[in-house]
């Protein structure tokens, strides 16, 4: 089987609640997931599996209304790759994974103090993004990331430390940000 997309068509076939559609609209997406899910490390296979499996059932759950909420004008891979990021994100914030990781000898400390931080999705989501592009970052980029999601600086002591202003702390912060995501999504769909 080539590379095959998930496009308008497949979309409206898979609604209309074409058989042949769906088989074909599940065997991409699956590939679709997996590779989402495959930048969360702190995943095991069973994870996988069963967010895979739950996210198939929340595409499908009420007369497709997750299929139907796609907006046309970007690109259904990457509506699926924010699912799937969703999804994992409340699994790891879950009270059980959490007591899993607690429970586990081999569990990274500063996962678990991340992990039992509440209303911080945004935060863990930045996190686990910024661990796999921030390579690319200049190196004023990357201290400033470093001691904000790392060390847990706030803008205005990173600001004191590197004797600039918080506003530029805060300029190169986001910037930085907006460069590992643009790095992420073209990682994923080029």
């Amino acid at each position: 089987m080539q590379n095959k997309i998930i496009d308008e068509n497949l979309v409206e076939n898979v609604i209309s609640g074409s058989i042949k559609h769906q088989k074909e609209f599940v065997g991409i997406a699956e590939k679709i997931i997996y590779g989402a899910l495959s930048s969360f490390h702190q995943l095991d296979n069973s994870d996988r599996d069963d967010l895979l499996q739950n996210i198939f059932l929340k595409l499908f759950e009420k007369n497709k209304r997750r299929i139907k909420m796609w907006n046309k004008k970007a690109k259904f891979s990457t509506y699926l790759y924010m699912i799937t990021t969703n999804h994992a994100l409340d699994y790891l914030q879950s009270k059980y994974f959490r007591q899993r990781l607690v429970n586990d000898n081999d569990a990274n400390p500063d996962l678990v103090k991340i992990s039992q931080k509440k209303n911080e999705s945004s935060k863990l989501i930045d996190k686990l993004t910024i661990d796999m592009s921030r390579k690319k970052l200049r190196p004023v980029e990357k201290q400033i990331v470093d001691l904000y999601y790392y060390d847990g600086y706030k803008e205005k002591e990173i600001a004191e430390k590197l004797k600039i202003s918080i506003n530029t702390v805060s300029s190169i912060k986001n910037r930085a940000i907006k460069k590992i995501r643009k790095d992420i999504m073209q990682e994923f769909w080029v």
